[in-house]
Order: C-alpha cells, then sequence, then structure tokens
C-alpha cells in the first residue's frame, strides 16, 4: 500500500510535552537502576477495583535477552511497506507526519484511549497492543491526580472519524503498586488486558528488549496539537540507553503518552520501549524525549501468564 509515500515534513518547532505529575525537564545523563523492592506491580479488577499483587520471577538478568513476534493480522492485503519508512529532520523541526490510513498495519494495531476520569471529565492518550489482548500504554494515563481511571475505550486506528476497531471490554489493568503515591519516571508505564483477544483483527506489535544509541526509532500516536483524532507518525535516532528507559529525538507532545516505540527489523515491527514524556527544553543541545523499557521480571510474567507470545 502506498500511505506513506507522500509524507511531508513541515519545519515547525514543537514542544513536547507528556501530562505527568510533577514533570521536570530531562537531560541524557544516567539514572540509578531501581532496587528489587521498588518493582512490585499490582493486577487490579476493571469492574471491582481489587488489587491483586503480581508476584515477579526471580530473574536477575539484564534487558538485552527477550524478544516476541509481531502479527499483522487483519486483513493480509493492508499491511505497511517497510520500504517507505523515510529519513526526515528530527528535534528542531516537526517531522511528525499523518497517517492517512490507519487500518493498515502496524497503524491499526495503536489506539486512542478514549478515557473517563472519576470527575466525569474526559481525556485521552495513546497505547499499542503488544499481545493478543495485552495493550501497553503509560502508567500516568491509567492513575491521574493519585487516582485510577473510572474507564476506557480502547478506538484502534483511528483517524478523524473513522476508528478501525474499537473495544471497551477491559479486564484489568496492570501497573506499578506505588505508581499513584510515586509517580516516577521508571513506575510511568501500565497494561490493560482485555477480556478476549483481538490480535486477529488489529493484529499485534513484537516486543525486543535490545535497544542502542544510534538505532532508528519510530513512534505514531494521537497528538492534542493535531485535535487528538488524527494519528500521526515520528522518527528519530536513539541517543542514550538506559537499564529502565530509552532516550531519542523522535518529536511527541501530549496525547501521545502510551504511543509504543519501535523498531523495524526486517519486516517485524517490534515495541523497544513506551513514551512517557517529553521536554521542557526542545532547542537545547542533546534535547529529548524519554519511554520507559519492559523490565525482563515483568515480561517473563507477563509471557507464563500467555498475555505475550
Amino acid at each position: 500500500m502506498k500511505e506513506l509515500k507522500n509524507f511531508k515534513i513541515t519545519m515547525l518547532l514543537t514542544i513536547a510535552i507528556a501530562t505527568i505529575l510533577s514533570l521536570k525537564p530531562l537531560s541524557v545523563s544516567a539514572h540509578s537502576p531501581e532496587s528489587e523492592s521498588e518493582k512490585q506491580y499490582v493486577m487490579i479488577d476493571a469492574k471491582t477495583g481489587e488489587e491483586t499483587v503480581i508476584e515477579l520471577p526471580d530473574d536477575k538478568s539484564n534487558n538485552e535477552n527477550f524478544f516476541s513476534e509481531s502479527f499483522f493480522g487483519g486483513n493480509m492485503e493492508n499491511l505497511y511497506d517497510n520500504t517507505k519508512f523515510d529519513t526526515y529532520s528530527i528535534i528542531g523541526g516537526d517531522n511528525r507526519s499523518k497517517v492517512n490510513n490507519a487500518s493498515l498495519f502496524p497503524y491499526r494495531a495503536i489506539a486512542r484511549l478514549d478515557i473517563t476520569k472519576n470527575d466525569g471529565t474526559k481525556t485521552y492518550a495513546s497505547g499499542a497492543l503488544i499481545g493478543d489482548r495485552l495493550l501497553a500504554t503509560a502508567g500516568h494515563c491509567i492513575v491521574q491526580n493519585g487516582e485510577r481511571i473510572k474507564s476506557v475505550t480502547l478506538e484502534f486506528g483511528r483517524n478523524g472519524s473513522s476508528v478501525y476497531y474499537t473495544t471497551s471490554d477491559i479486564e484489568t489493568y496492570i501497573l506499578r503498586g506505588d505508581y499513584a503515591t510515586n509517580p516516577t519516571f521508571e513506575g510511568d508505564y501500565a497494561f490493560i488486558v482485555l477480556k478476549k483477544g483481538i490480535s486477529n483483527i488489529t493484529g499485534h506489535f513484537g516486543i525486543q528488549s535490545a535497544i542502542s544509541v544510534g538505532d532508528t526509532i519510530y513512534t505514531a500516536g494521537y497528538p492534542q496539537d493535531k485535535g487528538g483524532k488524527d494519528m500521526y507518525l515520528a522518527q528519530g535516532t536513539v541517543l542514550n540507553v538506559e537499564t529502565d528507559r530509552v532516550y531519542y529525538d523522535a518529536d511527541t507532545v501530549g496525547g501521545q503518552s502510551g504511543s509504543p516505540v519501535f523498531v523495524v527489523n526486517g519486516g517485524k515491527i517490534n515495541v523497544v520501549a513506551i513514551h512517557t514524556h517529553g521536554t521542557y527544553t526542545p532547542d537545547a543541545v542533546g534535547a529529548s524525549n524519554g519511554g520507559r523499557r519492559i523490565e525482563a521480571g515483568l515480561y517473563n510474567w507477563l509471557k507464563s501468564m500467555s498475555y505475550v507470545d
């Protein structure tokens, strides 16, 4: 298909800011890895709110040793052409391009999260299916102002008024147990478990732990400055890699929190991080946006539960 062929670069300065509590300017300097005691996760029943502590396997391995396959799903004629992921300019010029046909893979596996907060007000974010019924997003999309959201509807492959597939059939949320009271960058990711698998309709991303400085990455989601109902794609370069996080110069703004940060390897499309934050200083030397990597222990638990392949 030809949806990526006519991308145009609009040279506009963009400030990429994620709606995270107490957001501060970031640099690419190293952070200390979290201790095992800080890495407690909970599974929350979407209907009752009942919490169950997740016992992760005792896995001391690093983040360079796991991989799961992407799955196209849906109409096999509607596939991306990876030769059309062209090279663009980066931070300092807005390289985001509208995705004109979100029914193509991998875009149809990316969701706009239509969120209702506890006070009844509405907001939105982004997320990506990484298993048959597992969607990855940012922690601050599920917990806002210290409270878990009331409900969410997932609109896969939305462009304007057109939606490829939608569901609100949510079973549970998975997130850091202390995120409501301790919303750290390292804890800022979450997962939504659906009651039934949908990857035969949407497809899903693979997961890849290995990522290096200089690698090309992509991210796509629903930026608020473009109205929040159209998907935009950006390309960038990895600037720094830490145990828990990866930093890059792909352009993002609010609304794209929870977007997949992905790579294209030999026709396979794999998530390497979940986009969580931007920077207040996009014109500064070394400015970067950042995302949370999936840690080995959590990945192995998700695999043991058959949430990922």
